[in-house]
């Protein structure tokens, strides 16, 4: 089995012991006029990726947030109401910080947090400043293969895009540049291949190449109070 198959079934076994999860789950309710979340749920993946390409990091987030699955990869094999019943947001602890290297690379970890699921805290990751795959600009990374190297493949992008939501991009940092996990395209003869080649060894193709996971959404805000019956 597949690490990123593995890690679905952990979710998966996880959830089946708590099957009134989803219930008690809040959801996340208007962040705007422009940015609700039916509004991000509607948009396209080009849609997602442009309003993800014109926002900035914002302020990291603090303590529990809650958060929803907002678009799935038609090759990821799991629906979006199964995550959604499982996963309901992350849970982020600030720090002051401190300097880490990440695969032959320094960071500064700004923030620890865990991903809430079926109701408990789950899956840590480490917070940081990096420049996104989309675009190449700064952006919140939360990295997993120090902490919790079941879902270690996991890289999540996410940007502020406004009144306390953040729009969030998942990418399986094992795929190759064609979007395959774990395989590497043949080179072929021609000159025209190897220049293909050559163009996706690019540090820019190399980032934008990576598999596409799923959209999420977080919201900062409070939730709502639920009136009495």
């Amino acid at each position: 089995m597949s690490r990123r198959r593995a890690a679905l079934a952990a979710l998966l076994i996880a959830g089946a012991h708590l099957p009134a999860f989803a219930e008690g789950t809040p959801a996340i309710e208007s962040s705007g006029p422009a940015y609700a979340l039916e509004t991000l749920r509607s948009l396209s993946k080009d849609e997602l990726r442009g309003l993800f390409e014109t926002s900035l990091p914002g302020e990291l987030p603090s303590g529990i947030v809650r958060g929803t699955v907002v678009r799935l990869s038609v090759n990821l094999g799991i629906k979006r109401l199964i995550l959604n019943q499982l996963w309901a947001g992350k849970n982020f602890y600030p720090q002051e910080g401190a300097w880490e290297e990440i695969v032959g690379k320094r960071y500064f970890i700004e923030s620890t947090l865990h991903n809430i699921v079926a109701g408990a805290n789950a899956f840590k990751g480490q917070v940081y400043k990096d420049v996104s795959w989309l675009d190449g600009k700064p952006c919140w990374v939360i990295e997993y293969r120090k902490t919790s190297p079941i879902i270690g493949y996991i890289r999540d992008e996410f940007r502020h895009v406004g009144n306390g939501l953040y729009l969030g991009w998942t990418f399986d940092q094992t795929a190759d540049q064609n979007g395959v996990a774990g395989r590497r395209a043949e080179p072929k003869a021609s000159l025209q291949s190897r220049r293909r080649i050559r163009r996706a060894r690019s540090p820019r193709a190399s980032r934008a190449g990576r598999r596409y996971m799923l959209n999420f959404a977080i919201d900062s805000k409070p939730a709502p109070a639920q009136e009495a019956s």
